[in-house]
Formats: structure tokens, C-alpha cells, sequence
């Protein structure tokens, strides 16, 4: 993973700054509301999300590949989207988000 603000502020796109990051630190924080009205919070790990985006794009799963076109009309914050838009972007797919008023 590179530091965003240390690569910015040198100028040399040849020299990225890499940082060490554990595999099992947080990478992301999903929260919903439930069904009993009382929030809940389900954290996924950077080794979470890039096992789960390898077995996505297995040819038995998803059936995607690099030639399709990918409208992810689950919310981010409903599980990552199901993790289908880390799946377009590992395969090369086309991706449309729809934005935060999609009328489904």
C-alpha cells in the first residue's frame, strides 16, 4: 500500500512510498440498523476482502469476466456491495455505480 500524501508530495511518480500494513487490520467498517432497530458493526480485514474478491472471480461464481459490463445496485455499505465492485476492478470489468438515488 502506498502512502496517497507522501507519493503526492514528492513529485517522483518513480519513487512511491510503501507502507507496511498487517493483513488482518481493518479496512473497512460496514454498519446497518438491523432488523431489531439496534445498530450493528461488521469490520472486514484487508485479507477478508482480497479472499473474498479471489473467490468471486472464479468462472463458477460470478460467471464474469474482463468483456462484461458490471451495475452494482447494492448499496457500499451493505456488505461492500457484495464485494462486486473489487471483483470488476480485479477482472477489468466495466463498473456503473448507480449513485445514492438509484429509483430500483
Amino acid at each position: 500500500m502506498v502512502d496517497y500524501d507522501a507519493f503526492t508530495s514528492t513529485g517522483d511518480p518513480d519513487s512511491p512510498v510503501w507502507i507496511e500494513v498487517d493483513e488482518k487490520s481493518m479496512a473497512g467498517l460496514c454498519y446497518t440498523s438491523g432488523t431489531t432497530g439496534r445498530p450493528k458493526g461488521v469490520d472486514y480485514s484487508h485479507r477478508s476482502l482480497y479472499l473474498l474478491t479471489m473467490l468471486l472471480t472464479m468462472k463458477d461464481y460470478y460467471q464474469m469476466s474482463g468483456a462484461d459490463c458490471l451495475l452494482s445496485i447494492v448499496p457500499m455499505f451493505h456488505a461492500f456491495s457484495w464485494i462486486q465492485p473489487y471483483t470488476a476492478l480485479m477482472l477489468g470489468c466495466r463498473l456503473v455505480l448507480p449513485g445514492p438515488h438509484a429509483k430500483v
